[in-house]
């Protein structure tokens, strides 16, 4: 019921806003009937722009322990040192990006993690992907994952790739049959055939890998659909569904929704529409229009001195008037402007435009700080789900990290944290190793935008500098000047 419209929204999105579905061939082509129609990707803007704000600031983690109390200070910013780290190491901006991008066009954002204890030359360390929304089924009568009976992922794998899998059932291998389909959805195969132009020659396997929560734990079954055969069924370690889901607004009655764009796409086409009728008008009307009676012989030869036309005596050929343009095709176009900037919560200042007559830096802050307050939803949800993927990369090195794991801190000293309740021993000398709590809990803060420009920050920072409520420190990293190397040359000056 809903792939249809994100298969529209995604169309606009990538700028194949001409495309014509064939009922011959079964695909969609490009109509290129009128060759004047003229084009503007308000769908990728709007999502370019809100995509960039959101991600521009930097999540930060605040890490606690439930329900025994509060971890000490120190404890508490070395855990969230961790998970900055895991943040770098397993590229997790890039997948956090991506999944936005997924909830701006289609609704939702899906993750799944993991522990592999054959990353990072065999210390072990988490894994987590992104999902793409066409190929994952989500229980569709669940409000979250908290109360989900089974995800599915359907995935297009080559058979060589399958036959060297370790987990799956050799026997059930052997039977398995190809297709040239890369997904199950219809959409999402005419959104690659699209792309790619594949040719539908390909040779893959298509598998589901269910995951569902039975009266024993978490299991995962994972079957071939064309051949009806088992390749893996086993219970999970898992308490839980191992995916976190991303919503930027919220779907009454159901987990699945039409996209967030949704409200764009129609605009867009009707700025289209006028923007076609205004190239023709500029195109047509302004080179003129020739009035040449029937027979009249109207040859037309262009040369270095002008262009001439000849015609039959008596036959004169007359000009049209010119009439013209409307005006209202310029105020409903201004309109549209304004309506697509309202829905989709991108402002003039907000896409990086100086909104006309506003000239001060502080005015332009606050018309985007205004602005990000139509994204509090967005960006709520986003720093929730943030969390709880933070309690997850926590609760999977409190059950499998047995060993213990350096890493670098931002600041570049090293730390070290160790899971499954055991006491850190013989590398404390080296590095200050902690223990992972076993109910860890996680908050994230994404700023509100606001003084996002760097003198804005620096005044901001030297005011509160000048009342003692920043340290030296922390105004010098702003200021991007190394604290400590400034420090030697302040002592060597003295």
């Amino acid at each position: 019921n809903v792939e249809l419209q994100w298969f529209v929204n995604y169309m606009y999105y990538k700028g194949n806003q001409n495309l014509k579905y064939d009922k011959v061939t079964g695909t969609f082509i490009k109509d290129v009937r009128n060759p004047l129609t003229f084009y503007i990707n308000h769908t990728y803007m709007v999502c370019r722009a809100v995509r960039n704000a959101v991600m521009k600031a930097n999540p930060t983690w605040d890490v606690d322990a439930l329900p025994y109390g509060q971890l000490d200070n120190d404890t508490s910013r070395i855990l969230g040192e961790y998970l900055a780290f895991e943040y770098d190491r397993i590229n997790l901006e890039e997948k956090v990006n991506k999944s936005l991008l997924f909830g701006l066009l289609y609704g939702l954002g899906i993750f799944q993690y993991g522990y592999d204890k054959r990353l990072d030359d065999g210390e072990g360390n988490v894994w987590i992907e992104c999902l793409d929304p066409f190929d994952t089924y989500i229980d569709p009568y669940c409000s979250g994952m908290d109360d989900a009976r089974y995800v599915i992922k359907v995935m297009s794998k080559p058979l060589e790739l399958i036959e060297n899998n370790p987990n799956y059932d050799k026997k059930a291998v052997e039977n398995l049959t190809t297709t040239s389909n890369l997904s199950e959805s219809d959409y999402k195969n005419l959104i690659l055939n699209n792309e790619n132009n594949i040719n539908n020659s390909s040779k893959n396997v298509i598998l589901h890998e269910g995951w569902f929560v039975t009266k024993e734990g978490i299991r995962v079954i994972t079957t071939s659909p064309q051949s009806n055969e088992i390749l893996r069924n086993e219970l999970t370690t898992f308490k839980k569904l191992p995916f976190e889901i991303y919503q930027p607004d919220i779907n009454v009655g159901g987990i699945y929704g039409e996209g967030w764009v949704k409200n764009i796409v129609p605009l867009n086409k009707a700025a289209n529409y006028l923007e076609t009728s205004r190239l023709e008008y500029n195109i047509l009307i302004n080179k003129g229009r020739l009035l040449i009676p029937k027979g009249a012989g109207v040859k037309s030869v262009t040369n270095q001195n002008g262009e001439k036309i000849y015609y039959k005596a008596g036959f004169k050929p007359e000009f049209l008037p010119t009439p013209p343009m409307g005006s209202d095709v310029d105020r409903q176009i201004q309109a549209l402007g304004t309506y697509i900037q309202l829905i989709g919560a991108a402002n003039e200042a907000f896409i990086g435009q100086t909104p006309t007559g506003v000239k001060s830096g502080i005015a332009i802050e606050t018309l985007i700080a205004s602005n990000f307050n139509q994204l509090s939803d967005l960006v709520n949800n986003l720093s929730n789900t943030l969390a709880r993927l933070g309690e997850d990369i926590l609760q999977l090195g409190y059950e499998y990290q047995l060993l213990t794991k350096p890493f670098r801190a931002s600041s570049g000293e090293y730390f070290g944290i160790l899971g499954g309740g055991q006491e850190p021993k013989e590398l404390e000398r080296l590095m200050k190793v902690v223990s992972i709590p076993a109910n860890p809990e996680v908050r994230v803060r994404i700023t509100s935008g606001v003084a996002h420009t760097k003198e804005a920050k620096r005044d901001i920072l030297m005011t509160l500098r000048a009342g003692g409520d920043v340290s030296r420190q922390t105004l010098l990293e702003n200021l991007d000047i190394d604290p400590k190397e400034e420090q030697e040359r302040i002592v060597e000056e003295q």
